[in-house]
């Protein structure tokens, strides 16, 4: 996968970087924390600037889904994004034609009440999408030290339950992790060796898991 290049490019589009990304987005941690070994990633203005309203519409998802399971992102949601919703009111609009009161149960079956569950739409899962591809790009530069080729593909599945997250950690013993800010982000990955080819697991607030795949356009077919 060769050495660092001289001359930075943006992990995003390639294209001469001006500029540092942050990998996740600062937006995840609450007011006063940041990580503690930040994932910091060359990038241009623009890409930089063009992924911010999905980013935002992305932290809304995760920390309604997380709430319930996460101090941090309960911390969030009743703060920053509480604020967003009273300078923005169209924002509490969206969100709830996409809320409903479901049951909740703790992993043994004790009942513990009605919480507010999000469905998201396919508008909303292809803006998931994109910031997830933001931030599988800026960790195989990060791990690999080369931007991604534009070859290659990214692939997304997006789950929301503990017993996947849990499951999944089980049978994950072949990738390695950065479990760094472990209550708020982590990522596995293993690389299929000299290819940028690649499975990566990315898990927020401990309750919101994503599987992505980088493949190429030839082994599409296999996904």
């Amino acid at each position: 996968m060769g050495r660092k290049q001289e001359v930075e490019k943006c992990v995003y589009c390639a294209q001469l970087a001006d500029t540092k990304d942050h990998i996740p987005s600062k937006n995840l941690f609450p007011t006063g924390m940041g990580p503690k070994n930040p994932i910091v990633v060359p990038s241009c203005v623009e890409c930089n600037h063009r992924f911010s309203l999905d980013e935002e519409w992305f932290r809304y998802f995760v920390c309604a889904v997380a709430e319930p399971y996460s101090f941090c992102a309960r911390q969030i949601f009743f703060s920053q994004i509480k604020r967003s919703i009273w300078r923005k009111p169209q924002i509490a609009f969206k969100l709830l034609k996409r809320m409903e009161i479901v049951d909740f149960y703790t992993k043994t079956g004790l009942y513990l009440g009605k919480v507010t569950q999000i469905k998201p739409t396919r508008e909303d899962w292809s803006r998931f999408s994109n910031v997830l591809d933001k931030y599988i790009k800026g960790l195989v530069f990060y791990e690999s030290k080369n931007v991604l080729p534009t070859e290659y593909r990214i692939k997304h599945n997006i789950f929301v339950t503990e017993e996947c997250i849990s499951d999944l950690r089980s049978r994950a013993r072949v990738l390695k992790w950065n479990t760094d800010n472990k209550d708020i982000f982590i990522y596995g990955f293993n690389f299929v060796a000299g290819t940028y080819k690649s499975a990566w697991v990315t898990v927020f607030y401990d309750s919101v898991l994503c599987r992505s795949a980088v493949f190429k356009e030839e082994d599409i077919k296999r996904f």
